[in-house]
């Protein structure tokens, strides 16, 4: 892959896949957009196991939908990919930086043979445009016909144009950023030529743009039109999916594919949501597309390696090493995410019979620190104990029925309760899987946890 337009897109792509940027977050990152700093944890400088200071590298960039600037810091196993994408991005977007910075110097002028600039009445031939423009020997004809261009003298049958009426045309197709961000023109990193992904059209130097999305798009999945078609980069060099069928990417799904990723490897809601520039973390679920298989998968490990509490671990650990396995895969066939943490009943089959009542089931696992969860725990707290105290007025009015509400509804507060305390509990790592309820009835033909294990 040596075009100038496939490697600037294919670093485009090393972004997307080590940043998790939003595409137009990716083509708006500017020129100067490097951060390497010393890391510190409690106050002091963080070291490495040689005694080195740990340092972290980022990418400074303006998240999407009017965010603030903010860093993007990139994991340690892709610092090498991002730092070669920003060398070779600036290294082909420098002469179109260079065209930037003279229009940016001269507003209201085009980017024509400057060097040369005897003014507005000066004359360039068709094979003057042919050859600033990188066109073919006839092709000035063509482009000055095609863009309207009135000939102000012809001579020996060559037509000659005026600088000024050039440069109209020339301003006409530059395109300067919009205010958001706030960045000049010479001041975006992927600053490219005009047509310079186009299969057909010449590369012209002289008017420069920003990269676009669109082309980006092109680039992975090709486009079919009235006009004809652009083929991907995976048809261009003959790879295909597993069946033979297109290889088919959008831009937007290497996002999906780290925030997955984020999630199997153990993740907080808070860091995703915070480190893909997202200002609420249930907007993670959208993203989400780790199975239920997958989720149970990292329990077991969690439980294996010690990183459960409650019933569950606690039969776990009593168990004869050569039994522990059989019994993980049995208790935690699935999983999936609740607004209060994991339920690991599989319910493919039938819906929960107890729909909402998570706080207080034998199946149901919290995530310790989880911020989203304990928020949820603590407002749905507040609202059941308003309940509570209402239910119990209604009992001393021996309103019918009531005493079976209030039992129903103090059910509920203990279990939250319970789970607000393993949030705030300083000796439970953040992180740890809390098995809370084992006392409660199994949702597994409402059998107790110990005769599950016994059959």
């Amino acid at each position: 892959m040596e075009k100038p337009a496939d490697v600037v897109r294919m670093r485009a792509v090393d972004l997307l896949v080590s940043g998790g940027f939003r595409v137009n977050e990716a083509l708006t990152i500017p020129e100067d957009c490097e951060v390497e700093e010393e890391t510190f944890e409690n106050g002091k400088a963080k070291l490495d196991k040689q005694g080195r200071p740990v340092r972290r590298y980022g990418i400074r960039y303006w998240p999407e939908k009017g965010g603030k600037p903010d860093v993007k810091w990139i994991p340690t196993a892709m610092v090498d990919v991002v730092k070669r994408a920003i060398r070779d991005l600036r290294h082909y977007s420098e002469d179109a930086r260079q065209v930037a910075r003279w229009l940016e110097k001269h507003p209201g002028r085009a980017f024509l043979a400057p060097e040369n600039d005897q003014g507005p009445d000066q004359l360039f031939s068709t094979q003057d445009l042919a050859r600033m423009f990188n066109l073919e020997r006839r092709g000035g004809a063509v482009w000055a016909q095609s863009r309207g261009l009135s000939a102000s003298v012809e001579i020996d049958r060559v037509f000659y144009f005026s600088r000024r009426d050039i440069e109209a045309v020339m301003l006409s197709m530059q395109r300067f950023p919009n205010k958001y961000p706030p960045l000049k023109l010479s001041e975006h990193l992927f600053l490219v030529p005009l047509n310079l992904c186009h299969e057909c059209r010449a590369t012209n130097p002289c008017v420069v743009c920003v990269l676009t999305d669109q082309q980006i798009h092109d680039f992975l999945a090709g486009r079919s039109s009235s006009r004809g078609a652009t083929r991907s980069v995976f048809a261009r060099f003959g790879f295909t999916e597993l069946d033979g069928n297109p290889i088919r990417l959008t831009s937007h799904m290497f996002r999906h594919w780290l925030n997955t990723l984020a999630q199997q490897g153990g993740m907080s809601e808070h860091e995703i949501a915070r480190w893909f520039g997202r200002k609420d973390a249930r907007h993670n679920a959208e993203y989400d597309h780790v199975t239920g298989m997958q989720k149970a998968e990292e329990v077991r490990r969690l439980m294996e390696n010690g990183q459960m509490r409650g019933g569950m671990a606690a039969i776990h650990t009593a168990l004869p090493p050569i039994e522990r396995e059989a019994f993980r895969e049995k208790v935690i066939a699935t999983a999936h995410t609740t607004n209060l943490g994991l339920c690991v009943t599989d319910w493919s089959l039938a819906p929960c019979p107890d729909h909402g009542s998570c706080a207080r089931c034998a199946e149901h696992l919290i995530i310790k620190g989880d911020p989203q969860q304990k928020a949820e725990a603590e407002t749905m707290l507040e609202e059941q104990e308003w309940l509570l105290a209402r239910a119990i007025l209604e009992a001393e009015e021996e309103t019918y029925g009531a005493s079976n509400h209030v039992a129903h509804i103090r059910s509920v507060v203990e279990g939250l309760r319970a789970i607000v305390a393993v949030h705030n509990d300083p000796d439970i790592l953040d992180r740890t899987i809390v098995h809370l309820n084992p006392a409660m009835a199994s949702r597994r033909g409402q059998r107790s946890l110990d005769e599950l294990i016994d059959a």
